[in-house]
């Protein structure tokens, strides 16, 4: 069975008394701030490169806010990080 070929349909406007302007894409505004570099990474090809900037810029920042950190409030944590392990050790 022969399966007939659409009809083209030649694709027209709306009537409108002026010519409708083609779509104008606006070039895209290079932002220089990091967050603009990183949505621009994020769309098309770039994708992993701008999410890898993302977890590098996080990763920084509690890389930094840790190491930041009075080394009292360190040495604590680390206390009550040992005392945690051992308690659930003694109970395994």
């Amino acid at each position: 069975p022969e399966v007939p070929a659409l009809p083209v349909v030649p694709f027209t406007f709306p009537t409108n008394t002026n010519p409708p302007e083609p779509e104008v894409i606006p070039e895209p505004t290079i932002d220089t701030t990091p967050t603009g570099f990183i949505a621009r990474n994020l769309n098309g090809r770039n994708i992993g490169m701008g999410i890898g900037l993302i977890i590098l810029i996080v990763g920084g920042l509690i890389f930094f806010k840790s190491k930041g950190m009075n080394k009292k409030k360190g040495k604590l944590k680390s206390k009550i990080d040992k005392n945690l392990f051992r308690k659930n050790r003694d109970s395994w």
